[in-house]
């Protein structure tokens, strides 16, 4: 029997945890938004919402 493997905010909710999850490339590019949310995340943020967002790295 194939179970599935659950995700880490699915874990982290039952925990009492809060998750969000944060996506720093644009919004068109897929249907994250349902994506997130199957799993597990409380909360999904894109960079679009971020007021000056700050990069660093290459």
């Amino acid at each position: 029997m194939i179970r599935p493997i659950e995700a880490l905010p699915s874990i982290l909710h039952r925990q009492g945890y809060a998750t969000s999850a944060i996506h720093t490339y644009d919004n068109w590019f897929y249907n994250r938004n349902n994506v997130y949310k199957e799993m597990g995340f409380d909360k999904f943020i894109s960079k679009e919402f971020f007021d000056r967002p700050e990069y660093k790295g290459q």
